[in-house]
């Protein structure tokens, strides 16, 4: 055993070395996949609220086609109180 261990002293350091940068790798790699998941938090919350103001333009636009539609139907019926 002593000399296994005496064979590889030297690469020992390496091992102990590469083991730290995985760990920090990781923990990289942890962090960022935080920040992806808050960002992705806040565009679908942005998507939501951009949804809900299309929904209330496409409802306001509706009612302005309804009222020009309205209108424009009155202005095309003859007058009907001066019978011409």
């Amino acid at each position: 055993m002593k000399v296994v261990r005496r064979g590889l002293f030297w690469y020992t350091r390496q091992l102990l070395d590469f083991h730290s940068a995985l760990i920090d790798g990781f923990q990289l790699q942890a962090t960022a996949t935080g920040w992806v998941i808050e960002a992705a938090a806040e565009n679908k919350k942005a998507l939501d609220d951009v949804r809900e103001r299309l929904q209330d333009v496409s409802a306001r636009l509706t009612r302005v086609e309804r009222a020009l539609s309205l209108a424009a139907g009155e202005q095309a019926e003859p007058d009907r109180t001066t019978g011409a």
